[in-house]
């Protein structure tokens, strides 16, 4: 059992902060192997979804605590997605240092909004995903979709990290 294994309840009624953690350990590297960090990865998008799918529209009034601060499930949620954003801004810096000249752009790429917008404009309008490029080219499906981008983006040098 890894160490974000616990019921599911366990998201509901334990403050977020949890006992076993130790945010100053968070920051060692403990492998540089791919293998590794992927499972480690893994885990701790197993412990989210986890307990995104231990709500029901029961509990949706449940009062959860995160340092002894009170918040709805929504604004938990809202809390961590904008936590996430933090580190993924994170990781796109990184990538883009580690590219360099060779990044391409996750957005619109400087100098280029009108021919990206003519681009778009062109078609009907229609729901697509914005990463359906990279999916597609990396055959991967929208469950792993960050991690398609930051593979397709770092090149592969660094992927063996």
């Amino acid at each position: 059992m890894g160490k974000y294994d616990e019921p599911l309840d366990r998201f509901l009624t334990l403050d977020g902060e949890k006992e076993f953690r130790n945010r100053d350990q968070e920051f060692d590297l403990e492998s540089s192997e791919r293998a590794i960090l992927q499972a480690r990865w893994e885990e701790g998008w197993s412990c989210l979804f986890s307990a995104l799918c231990s709500i029901t529209e029961e509990k949706m009034d449940t009062i959860v605590y995160i340092r002894n601060q009170g918040h709805t499930i929504i604004e938990a949620i809202n809390r961590q997605m904008m936590h996430y954003a933090y580190h993924v801004g994170q990781m796109v810096y990184l990538g883009r240092m580690i590219r360099g000249k060779e990044w391409e752009s996750l957005s619109i790429p400087k100098g280029a909004s009108q021919t990206y917008n003519e681009e778009k404009f062109s078609k009907e309008k229609g729901r697509r995903h914005f990463t359906g490029k990279y999916l597609k080219k990396n055959n991967h499906n929208s469950g792993n979709v960050f991690l398609s981008l930051v593979s397709y983006k770092i090149n592969s040098k660094y992927r063996e990290v």
